[in-house]
């Protein structure tokens, strides 16, 4: 592969499509994907199947560039979609299904996206909300037939793999993926090719040497960490093994019976794993790496699941603006010798740098707290369409992440708090303000403050804190399901709290979220779990 020295980094001057072609060609009659149960698909195959996509997407008069939306589960064909979509040079927008139809509708104008290739299950809420999107001019349909749309299967069979592939450049677009901002608005974080295959060097270099002999199991979302594996293990001939869903029962009988080497888990799926009563009666010897993030890991139940499981755990902390990954806890700082590291993220990868900053962005001491920024050829390009939101994060090529943390000598990096007041439930991230407009919506509402309280599995949940209008009585349930029909199901508040006088504010009136949250964090060292 050819690279290029810049700034003491190497940066790659081909795309995802050349690392596509070349595993294609090296493993072509290996098995690249596995349905448990149903089939296996060799290398040559799934090459055979991305090459027609992205064929029959082309003649759909797509242009080197344009947004394609993929709102589907984890299945073979977003595996392929992913292929297609970088050997066409196309720029895939990555929907995440657990989000409302009206925040997909919003990613889909706001990305422009020109088609959308859905799960037929998932399409029966999107009808109304996509007649309003004017760039939106096709819909490819997975695992299903409606009349006047295409559909996937079909669009494959007719047509061919073209004679010659364009070659797409390092800086071309290969991803926009939505992250919530702290206005509540989500904002597109641009990922380049060259980004994308900085990353997927990084994850070989500091986290897992792939082989071909590797089986890589995803049950948490391709859209998400779990599918940041696959691009690693795909070039290095490894087989992956897509589950639409995460069941401890299921989870373990696949691991065994597919001798599965590697896979990711949020910190809830471990904590659910060792809740499972049959855990010890699977075989499981095959499973070398289990990867977790996403949300921070509480120390207890991980020093359980390092007791139960042995010492394969490899903790990843990244970010959408900064793809993964950024730090590593490597399965030799999970040793019974080193408990003291458990608590941390680790410490940066080799083609990484993180430091912590204070307030006038000069570097702290090992010890004190400041916020941890980050620097390398991974970092998204800009978000899409904010200037002013770039400039805020990005500045002099550090990402300023709004987490507050503090390093040892050793480099490993304790987080601590959150700058920007964002909640992480099970690896899921939620902005107050967008929780807070939506109680808002509410007619008995005067005041409203939402901020995130410890739990023992998800890390934490969301909480509110309403002061009702005068006259009014409400009740808990009825706002949960107010706020159940206006958001993704994890956004919304799992308790609230009445006040009987205001909510307290700063001289400028602005509630102070930080006071009320703090309460229900007494007796705990970290206010991030």
């Amino acid at each position: 592969m050819n690279l290029e020295r810049t700034d003491n980094v190497l940066v790659p001057l081909w795309g995802v499509d050349y690392l596509i072609r070349r595993a294609a060609w090296e493993f072509a009659g290996q098995t690249a994907v596995i349905v448990p149960g149903k089939r296996k698909v060799s290398f040559a195959e799934l090459e055979e199947r991305s090459k027609r996509l992205a064929a029959g997407l082309l003649s759909l008069g797509l242009r080197n560039g344009d947004r394609v939306a993929v709102l589907l589960p984890n299945r073979q064909e977003y595996l392929e979609v992913y292929l297609a979509l970088a050997r066409a040079g196309l720029v895939r927008v990555t929907l995440n299904f657990r989000l409302s139809p009206g925040e997909h509708a919003y990613m889909l104008g706001d990305s422009e996206s020109r088609a959308l290739v859905v799960f037929h299950e998932f399409f029966t809420n999107l009808r109304a909300p996509l007649k309003g999107l004017k760039d939106l001019s096709q819909v490819i349909l997975v695992d299903g037939k409606e009349a006047g749309i295409l559909e996937y299967e079909e669009m494959i069979a007719r047509h061919s793999p073209p004679a010659a592939e364009p070659e797409i450049g390092a800086e071309a677009v290969f991803r926009l993926h939505y992250t919530s901002g702290t206005t509540g608005r989500p904002k597109g974080a641009i990922q380049t090719h060259s980004s994308r295959v900085i990353t997927t060097l990084n994850m070989l270099l500091d986290v897992v040497n792939f082989t071909h002999q590797d089986r890589v199991l995803h049950v948490a979302p391709l859209t998400h960490a779990s599918g940041n594996l696959f691009l690693p293990s795909f070039i290095r001939g490894g087989a992956n093994v897509p589950l639409e869903r995460f069941d401890p029962a299921q989870f373990c009988r696949v691991v065994e019976e597919e001798g599965i080497t590697t896979v990711f888990l949020a910190p809830t799926m471990i904590i659910r794993l060792l809740a499972y009563p049959d855990l010890n009666r699977h075989k499981m010897e095959s499973l070398q790496t289990i990867i977790y993030g996403g949300a921070p890991m509480p120390v207890e139940p991980l020093r359980e699941a390092l007791r139960r499981l042995g010492c394969r755990f490899v903790q990843i902390y990244g970010l959408a603006e900064a793809t993964w990954a950024d730090a590593v806890l490597t399965k030799e700082d999970h040793g019974f010798s080193r408990e003291d590291r458990l608590g941390t993220i680790g410490r940066e990868l080799r083609n990484v740098r993180l430091r912590l900053v204070d307030e006038g962005g000069n570097e702290v001491p090992p010890g004190e707290m400041g916020e941890l920024t980050i620097q390398g050829p991974h970092l998204m390009r800009e978000y899409w369409k904010q200037p002013e939101a770039t400039a805020a994060a990005l500045r002099k090529g550090w990402f300023h992440t709004g987490d507050l943390a503090k390093m040892d000598r050793e480099g490993y990096i304790t987080l601590l708090d959150r700058k920007g007041e964002m909640i992480v439930s099970g690896g899921f991230n939620v902005y107050p303000k967008e929780v807070e407009d939506t109680l808002y919506l509410h007619p008995g509402i005067l005041e409203a403050a939402v901020f995130g309280v410890p739990h023992p599995e998800w890390g934490e949940v969301v909480k509110a804190v309403v002061f009702p209008k005068e006259g009014w009585t409400l009740k808990e349930e009825d706002l949960i399901e107010h706020c159940r029909n206006h958001l993704a199901s994890y956004k919304k508040p799992r308790s609230v709290d009445f006040s009987q006088e205001p909510l307290p504010k700063n001289n400028a009136g602005k509630i102070l979220r930080r006071a009320l949250r703090e309460i229900y964090w007494t007796g705990h060292a970290r206010r991030i779990h």
